[in-house]
């Protein structure tokens, strides 16, 4: 056959293309985690600080203050717990942002590992059913399945990119 026995131009190149562009998937999986991390641990924050006790009042000092310090005001805070309503609004707001943000990071993340996934399986099956035998139409079938990649799709990965980075200034910003 034509062609055949043939060493194929730029197999190295081409496998590097195959490598980078492989550890691109997983650097983008790997960006994802770092976003829900962030989100989760600014999650637990705005939680923590609405589990916040109130002030031990059975201590003479902090009673003594709050006796020196006695304003309708004060005392409204007090008997409130010594909570803001303000901060409690705002620390409610975060959370749901907080937990909005996690589950998109996780929907995306599961997106992208089924993807990448089934990429890997494909070309687990490309491998596997390759040997001496194998004839150039095959080969060129396998290939062109290969650089294709059917399974993965460069629109998600872009969106999941821009999320990505539109999560990051939003925990800048906060």
């Amino acid at each position: 056959m034509k062609g055949e026995g043939k060493p194929i131009p730029n197999l190295d190149d081409e496998v590097r293309g195959i490598l980078a562009e492989f550890m691109v998937g997983v650097i983008k999986f790997e960006e994802l985690v770092e976003v829900g991390r962030k989100l989760f641990t600014r999650f637990q924050q705005s939680l923590d600080i609405l589990r916040r006790p109130s002030i031990y009042e059975s201590s003479e000092l902090i009673k003594s203050i709050i006796k020196a310090n006695e304003t309708k005001r004060g005392n409204a805070y007090v008997e409130a717990g010594c909570i803001n309503a303000c901060d409690i609004t705002n620390n409610v707001s975060h959370l749901n942002t907080s937990l909005g943000g996690l589950q998109d990071c996780l929907n995306r993340a599961k997106v992208i590992y089924s993807m990448v996934k089934q990429d890997y399986k494909m070309q687990e099956n490309i491998v596997s059913s390759l040997n001496l035998t194998s004839t150039s139409a095959e080969l060129e079938s396998y290939h062109l399945m290969w650089m294709l990649r059917p399974f993965i799709n460069d629109d998600v990965m872009h969106q999941a990119l821009e999320q990505e980075e539109e999560a990051l200034r939003w925990w800048r910003s906060g």
